[in-house]
């Protein structure tokens, strides 16, 4: 338990740091620590496990109440070890096929109808009518099964890693897996289970030793609802934040999920291969990103913006400077028309590419207003094993001064994805931006 006390005095010298208050932080945070120290050394009877896990686990939420109550809700402080920070277990490797999975499109849309139907109806009704109760009960259930249940139409592939397991057999994104090899070797229907069970087939957990270079067969069903079993190996894969495809003749699409330490390098790798295939004006989407590491949006833009120009001011207690300029060193690899699509979700560094590109004219941003994250976060593994993830700049658009946080990048073109339908209607929107852009 010293290391967790250990840990809460190092939270707070960092605190003490962050605000400004060193001293009588400081004064207090050993205070704290003989507190603890006395509790644990002079108590009448030994600390059992459960009792120093409830006093680790009240500490760290009284000391993040204080953060959010009185410096913002973006920092936080973890008192337990945690081997990798936040941000070092963005970039991590998992073993798996390689795939990223959602609920089918289809299954989806019945889904939020089916909610919709409730929502409206206990809309009507006043809280005091017995039905109010029961719709809410009736949604609750709803939800559960969104979440927890896999749909009639099995789980789908968003994403194919490159070099999995998934990749290597001849995987395509838009295939369903709706059957999973389980422990005795039979294929079983992944509808109608729980969804974390199916992932636990698709991995492998429920073997005794690692489930690294073992075999799992698999049926997918494509997009023509023809079927085919295939036998997947399970392998360690990176997640990749980018994939692309062509969408015109003419017209390349990327998404970027994160931003990670491989997602400048992976977008890079897409647009030169989109470019092959004849790419000459291309859609970012980074709809529902909720951002990741600066320099890693720093290095995308590095491809897109020419070089030398500022990119973004940081400002700490009044003080404003340069964050980073585009690096002369790093090739500009695409300088055609670009749209870049934002949501209510693009938050922090999706916020960041959005509006460095639409503050030097060199995309048309289409969407939605975006979260408005405005505030960058540092992170310290702390010695003693805990995790400080503290604000420690506002960040500040290079050309139009704009800062994004309480107020969201503005989209130059409005638009809205209807979840109730298949089709996309803000890409279908961007898509007719750029047809019409030279």
């Amino acid at each position: 338990m010293k290391r967790i006390f250990a840990s809460l005095l190092a939270s707070i010298f960092v605190f003490s740091a962050i605000i400004g208050y060193a001293g009588e932080l400081e004064n207090a945070g050993k205070r704290i620590q003989e507190a603890l120290t006395i509790i644990e050394e002079e108590y009448y009877k030994k600390l059992t496990p459960e009792q120093e896990k409830a006093i680790i686990q009240g500490l760290e939420e009284s000391l993040n109440k204080i953060v959010r109550d009185n410096l913002d809700r973006f920092s936080f402080f973890r008192l337990a070890p945690q081997g990798k920070t936040t941000l070092e277990r963005l970039g991590e490797k998992f073993v798996g096929i390689g795939v990223g999975l959602s609920a089918h499109p289809e299954d989806e849309i019945e889904f939020l109808k089916e909610l919709e139907t409730h929502l409206k109806k206990r809309q009507q009704l006043p809280e005091t009518d017995p039905e109010y109760e029961t719709l809410i009960q009736k949604e609750g259930q709803i939800l559960i099964k969104r979440y927890g249940i896999v749909g009639e139409r099995g789980i789908y592939i968003t994403q194919v890693f490159k070099n999995g397991g998934a990749h290597l057999a001849g995987v395509k994104r838009g295939w369903s897996i709706v059957a999973v090899q389980n422990q005795k070797g039979e294929l079983k229907k992944a509808a109608g289970m729980e969804t974390k069970d199916v992932l636990d087939l698709i991995k492998g957990t429920y073997l005794e030793k690692s489930s690294e270079n073992t075999n799992v067969r698999i049926k997918f069903r494509k997009p023509d609802s023809t079927e085919v079993v295939l036998q997947i190996l399970r392998k360690t894969v990176a997640r990749e934040t980018v994939w692309g495809e062509m969408k015109t003749n003419d017209i390349g699409y990327v998404q970027i999920t994160a931003f990670s330490p491989d997602t400048a390098k992976g977008f890079e790798d897409i647009v030169f291969e989109l470019k092959k295939q004849g790419m000459k004006k291309l859609v970012i989407d980074v709809r529902n990103n909720p951002g990741g590491l600066e320099n890693a949006v720093d290095g995308v833009l590095d491809r897109l913006v020419p070089p030398g120009r500022i990119m973004l001011f940081h400002e700490k207690r009044g003080k404003k400077e340069i964050a980073f300029y585009s690096d002369y060193s790093v090739p500009v690899i695409f300088e055609g028309p670009i749209a870049v699509l934002i949501n209510r979700n693009s938050a922090s560094s999706s916020e960041i590419l959005a509006g460095v590109l639409k503050d030097y004219g060199l995309a048309k941003i289409v969407g939605e207003k975006t979260f408005g994250k405005g505030l960058v976060q540092s992170n310290w593994g702390m010695e003693s094993g805990g995790e400080a993830y503290i604000t420690t700049y506002e960040y500040i658009f290079p050309v139009s001064g704009y800062r994004v946080h309480g107020k969201g990048v503005e989209p130059h073109v409005p638009a809205t994805d209807d979840r109730l339908t298949l089709k996309d209607e803000a890409l279908d929107m961007a898509l007719e931006v750029l047809k019409h852009s030279k």
